[in-house]
């Protein structure tokens, strides 16, 4: 099995690429830190991104953003080639909102085990969403449209509509 700091490359070099093609001044204010916790093989991977720099390491602390979930759900975000609750708020200039943004969401997956997204290491979930893991690896990804996942009962609110909605000022 690859190691989660190797499963991140891609998404190492996706934000690179996408750093690059930022003006100057707001590739130089870019700050964001995302850690990555596979709960089933424990491994903790943070990503650190500061300008144009880019780092991946083997270590836990603050982050801007903490992704909580089975490694399989990891490896398939990264194999659909995007992880958008990373790179969207960056690619839209949202960052300021995420930074600003306290809460987290936890997503129960119908099909065994939780998926938990911190906001600036908050620890108290703000909302609940139950649904399967390929679509939670979906809404993650990009490529499930959250209101769609709704109105075709993939996705159920449990609760927390307000925090669900406030997650638009980053996406």
């Amino acid at each position: 099995m690859t190691t989660l700091i190797e499963l991140v490359q891609p998404l190492k070099e996706q934000c690179i690429a996408i750093i690059a093609q930022l003006p100057a001044a707001t590739r130089e204010s870019t700050k964001l830190t995302v850690v990555l916790h596979a709960t089933d093989s424990q491994q903790i991977v943070r990503v650190a991104i500061d300008g144009a720099s880019v780092t991946v390491t083997e270590s836990d602390g603050p982050a801007h953003m903490r992704l909580t979930a089975p490694y399989a759900t990891f490896a398939s975000m990264i194999q659909q080639g995007s992880m958008r609750f990373v790179t969207d708020p960056i690619v839209r200039g949202k960052l300021r909102n995420l930074h600003q943004l306290q809460g987290a969401l936890n997503l129960t997956l119908t099909d065994g085990g939780d998926v938990r997204i911190q906001f600036n290491d908050a620890t108290q979930p703000e909302a609940v969403v139950k649904m399967s893991q390929a679509d939670a690896v979906g809404l993650l990804a990009g490529t499930l449209n959250p209101q769609m996942a709704v109105m075709m009962g993939r996705m159920q609110i449990v609760s927390g509509m307000s925090f669900l909605m406030s997650l638009d000022r980053i996406m």
